[in-house]
């Protein structure tokens, strides 16, 4: 949940900027995310939307944020596919590792 705290105490809830002018022009609305193929996932892996994993990508994509996270307990996420991120580009962003910081 977004509201859930981290074990430092922070939590996902959306928050005001405090701090000084960003020194370069970040587009907080676009995200970066992986694009899997689901319907040959479930006949592989039986994964019938839960989580697992981890699984095959079939590609990287660029999102645009069109709406704020909801609040409530499904707390969907509305976006818009910009792109498909190729690998080599300036756009790209993939990695081998992906972790999520609080």
């Amino acid at each position: 949940m977004m509201s859930s705290q981290s074990p430092g105490g922070e939590t996902g809830d959306p928050q005001c900027y405090g701090g000084g002018a960003p020194s370069d022009d970040p587009d907080r609305r676009i995200l970066y995310g992986a694009i899997l193929n689901c319907l040959e996932l479930e006949a592989q892996y039986g994964i019938s939307g839960g989580s697992g994993g981890p699984y095959p990508v079939e590609a990287w994509a660029k999102f645009f944020l069109t709406e704020p996270v909801e609040t409530g307990p499904d707390q969907n996420i509305h976006v818009e596919l910009v792109g498909i991120v190729e690998p080599g580009t300036d756009d790209s962003v993939a990695r081998d590792i992906v972790q999520l910081y609080r």
